[in-house]
């Protein structure tokens, strides 16, 4: 073994003990370990000794090691390389996340050990908990910080508030010839799929992402086993999902506000929420339940109180009707038993609920109702938000009536999930180097103009451009905010050096970004069922007044 990988070895042994993954104890076990994944065997005496001695000491890593949350991967990465030296077969991305995964594996406790400790660390704080968990699964590198850093966030403002807008740039770029392999791979059959318990652990292939590193913690929800973890691609403080040990379809029913509860009992600093059980509506997983949690505030929960309803089919609960571009009905109650009650019936009415004024109709070859619920506790008052959503598509919206409309597929044309309907855009990378065109092509015209101001946009220029073109209409509606942008008189376009133009980029950058969130208010108000009719939401709350419920099991 060379004394480079040694002492990247010994590196990484001193990170597992600096962040808890491992016991002084353990580091004999875990250096063999590793000793043996990477096929070395040597005096340790003799390492030890040049290790200490040697002058190139600060010249070992290839990539500086900071000493921040990146530290970590700029040490596998250097693993890595000198692994590949050694003959490692390490061609493709799948294979060193996979590779590199293992390692960390070899550093952290077992499940059972993991479970012991924060259910112990629970008993005194459920966030001291949920705090050494999360901390666990950054340190293990199963959440991807140096992916989800690249992400491109901000806040912007709408009549609703402010709503949170994520471009979702973590995904890795795979080679042509990955990709082509990925293709003729035969699909996997174990786990059946990314949520289920058994990826915890799991090695990984082409067409599943490695899970190693992947530890879950049990807890019962309504009497049944079901699992809390982490996303891998965080979009929000600590974004935890909880998965049932059943691979069974997403189902929305009394059951699961039973579940809800039960949850935020465990975790009272935590919100909880559930993507919708119907295509269009749901998420991406609809074939395995599961429900989605997090340590954060959403810009929903902010939202205005409208008007309240005190509803005599629910005792002890207070229904607000908020002012949100969705429809949404916000719960509330210090009793856990009539929360679930009230929610339950609520879902039972919706499901066969049509109102015409709207084009709402439950029912037509197949259920087009569902809602989305969302809990959250403030201190003993449980805060149950149930989105009001349907599903059906029309000739004129054929992709979905109540899902984001043609005009808006420019900025985002995916389902309105979970995390979208409590006010956070999560949006394809592609709009960042087709917003950069955009400003590129707008200071371009400037340019050419000379010292006159620039008196419209030339949509021609920017319908030449396949990856522009889309944007025309939108751009040309804000016209007269960029020409202003463009036309400030502080702004000098008389030189050849870009840098120049970096102070107006930066005001059209903002431009479009206020521009975007905009945008997601609109395509959140198509997902809405009665829009700003918030006496559409009374006729509703009345309806349910009307029927003798029975709870649905």
């Amino acid at each position: 073994m060379s004394t480079k990988l040694f002492d990247l070895l010994e590196q990484l042994i001193e990170y597992g003990l600096e962040n808890n993954m491992m016991h002084l104890l353990d580091t004999f076990v875990v250096r063999n370990a590793l000793w043996r994944k990477l096929g070395v065997e040597c005096d340790l005496d003799v390492l030890k000794k040049t290790r200490v001695t040697d002058p190139r000491r600060a010249d070992v890593l290839t990539s500086p090691i900071e000493a921040d949350s990146m530290r970590i991967y700029h040490l596998l990465n250097d693993i890595t390389s000198e692994a590949k030296a050694q003959g490692e077969k390490l061609d493709f991305l799948y294979e060193e996340e996979m590779f590199q995964a293992e390692l960390m594996a070899l550093l952290m406790p077992r499940n059972s050990e993991i479970n012991a400790i924060f259910w112990s660390l629970h008993k005194a704080n459920p966030v001291m908990a949920t705090e050494y968990f999360y901390a666990l699964s950054n340190a293990s590198t199963y959440i991807r910080m140096d992916r989800v850093s690249k992400n491109i966030s901000w806040k912007s403002a709408s009549k609703f508030g402010d709503l949170d807008i994520t471009i979702n740039l973590s995904k890795p770029e795979k080679n042509p010839k990955e990709i082509e392999l990925q293709k003729h791979a035969k699909p996997s059959v174990y786990p059946k799929c990314l949520l289920c318990v058994e990826n915890a652990g799991y090695s990984g292939n082409i067409n599943h992402p490695a899970r190693h590193n992947h530890r879950l913690v049990e807890l019962d929800l309504a009497n049944e086993p079901w699992y809390f973890q982490y996303s891998p691609y965080v979009y929000y403080n600590e974004h935890a999902i909880v998965l049932c040990h059943e691979h069974r379809n997403m189902k929305i029913d009394r059951k699961t506000f039973i579940r809800l509860c039960d949850f935020v009992d465990y975790m009272p600093h935590y919100f909880i929420g559930s993507n919708a059980d119907l295509h269009t509506v749901g998420g991406s997983i609809l074939t395995h339940d599961h429900y989605q949690a997090g340590n954060y505030e959403m810009p929903m929960m902010r939202a205005k109180t409208r008007y309240r309803y005190e509803p005599t089919f629910a005792q002890d609960v207070k229904i607000d009707v908020i002012e949100w571009p969705l429809s949404v009905l916000k719960l509330v109650s210090t009793n856990k038993a009539a929360i679930i009650n009230a929610s339950s019936k609520i879902l039972d009415k919706w499901i066969g609920y049509s109102d015409e004024t709207v084009d709402l109709i439950a029912h037509t070859f197949e259920r087009h109702n569902t809602v989305t619920p969302i809990l959250r506790k403030n201190d003993d008052t449980y805060e149950m938000y149930l989105a009001l959503r349907n599903n059906r598509r029309t000739v004129a919206h054929p992709e979905g009536l109540f899902h984001p409309h043609a005009e808006h597929h420019h900025i985002k044309r995916e389902n309105i999930g979970l995390i979208e309907v409590m006010g956070l855009a999560v949006l394809p990378a592609r709009l960042v180097t087709e917003i950069d065109g955009l400003i590129d092509a707008l200071v371009e015209m400037k340019r050419l103009s000379g010292i006159a101001p620039l008196s419209k946009i030339d949509e021609n220029v920017l319908s030449t451009s396949e990856e522009l073109v889309k944007h025309v209409p939108w751009t040309m509606s804000i016209e007269d905010r960029l020409l202003a942008i463009i036309n400030d008189k502080n702004n000098d376009f008389s030189g050849s050096d870009s840098h120049e133009f970096d102070a107006t980029k930066a005001s059209l950058l903002a431009c479009f970004r206020a521009q975007i969130g905009l945008k997601f208010g609109s395509v959140l108000e198509d997902a809405g069922i009665y829009k700003e009719d918030y006496d559409g939401m009374r006729r509703f709350l009345e309806a349910c007044e009307e029927v003798d419920y029975e709870d649905r099991n």
